[in-house]
């Protein structure tokens, strides 16, 4: 009821900034206390605020009077339906971006339905389609032309008279003045916090940004040295393998060495042995023949043994497992704890804004 005395220079506005935008969550809840508890509004102030903003109670989007106006984020207002078929054609279902400024609204559980309704639209155009004169609920005879300090509601006459006869009252009017006094002062007060909250926003989703950006350089960084740690990996390898290689060298040209004396001595001993047959068999074998071979074979006695002696050398790996392990590498990679990336990635800290906040 207050609200609506209020509009007769609110009026003058222009309403789609006042109208599509109102109050704060505790603002809202203040004024619904304070002036929409009542049952129905006075003849002369439905008729100074319907009147004044009949051609502004038609939403932005349809172009048709507002139907169960929904109040966003930004404090514009459009009809609920218009804001369903708005999210219905949208990427993302849980958010609603506002048609007249672009600020991003997150719909809470149970969609459009659920957002607070703008219950001053609501009344206009309830006043507007039916302009009957508010009267007291109790004396439904009489207007309501007082206020009650006490109660904090508007009364009439019998009311201030029986009821409310030791409250204090005082004039309508100028409770509705002190409550357009006090509208006007929450408005500045709330467009200041809404430029606050929007500017940290902004500084948040730069905060976000900037961490984003951080954890791809750190996460370059950690590649870059795994990769080094991967080259040393494949350097040692390489020079491994070529050690094995001269070592395996080392030890197999003996070993081949060895075969060909090996096969020339089994070759000798073949011949001596096919001398040996004919000799024993042949009987046209002289005996200096037979003596010379004897002695051939004396002095050849204990050569098989020498050569199965000769040694050979083993290949083995050798490495010092003791010299490196999996902590130290991820030390050098730098891919420890999470909290170890804190002090890198979140250097700087956002301070709270202590006076929005204690204010709100």
């Amino acid at each position: 009821m207050y609200f609506c005395a209020a509009t007769d220079q609110l009026a003058k506005r222009p309403t789609s900034s006042y109208f599509s935008g109102s109050l704060s969550r505790k603002g809202f809840r203040e004024v619904r206390r304070r002036y929409l508890n009542t049952s129905d509004f006075s003849d002369q102030e439905l008729n100074t605020a319907s009147g004044g903003v009949t051609d502004n109670l038609t939403c932005s989007l349809c172009l048709g009077q507002f139907n169960n106006p929904k109040f966003l984020q930004c404090y514009h207002s459009f009809c609920e339906r218009c804001l369903t078929a708005l999210v219905q054609n949208s990427a993302r279902r849980t958010q609603v971006i506002c048609p007249e400024c672009r600020q991003v609204t997150q719909l809470p559980p149970g969609g459009v339905s659920q957002l607070q309704t703008n219950l001053y639209l609501t009344r206009l155009l309830d006043a507007n389609a039916d302009r009957d004169p508010e009267m007291c609920q109790v004396h439904r005879n009489e207007k309501l032309r007082y206020y009650c300090v006490d109660c904090d509601i508007p009364i009439c006459l019998d009311c201030r008279m029986t009821k409310h006869a030791k409250h204090d009252a005082e004039d309508l009017d100028k409770a509705v003045a002190a409550a357009k006094r006090d509208l006007k002062t929450e408005k500045s007060r709330l467009a200041d916090a809404s430029r606050e909250l929007s500017d940290y926003l902004a500084l948040l989703e730069k905060k976000e940004t900037a961490a984003e950006k951080d954890r791809q350089s750190v996460e370059r960084k950690l590649r870059e040295r795994a990769a080094t740690v991967n080259r040393w990996v494949a350097d040692a390898l390489d020079k491994g393998l070529q050690s094995l290689q001269d070592a395996s060298e080392e030890i197999r040209g003996p070993i081949r060495q060895y075969k060909s004396d090996t096969t020339s001595r089994l070759n000798s001993l073949q011949a001596m042995g096919a001398d040996l047959e004919r000799v024993l068999t042949d009987s046209s074998c002289s005996n200096q023949e037979v003596i010379s071979l004897r002695r051939e074979m004396t002095r050849d006695q204990g050569s098989e043994e020498r050569l199965c002696r000769i040694p050979c050398t083993r290949l083995s790996a050798q490495y010092d497992g003791e010299c490196l392990n999996s902590e130290a590498i991820a030390k050098f990679i730098g891919t420890g704890r999470a909290a170890d990336f804190f002090q890198l990635v979140f250097a700087a800290t956002v301070a709270p804004l202590k006076r929005l906040f204690e204010t709100t």
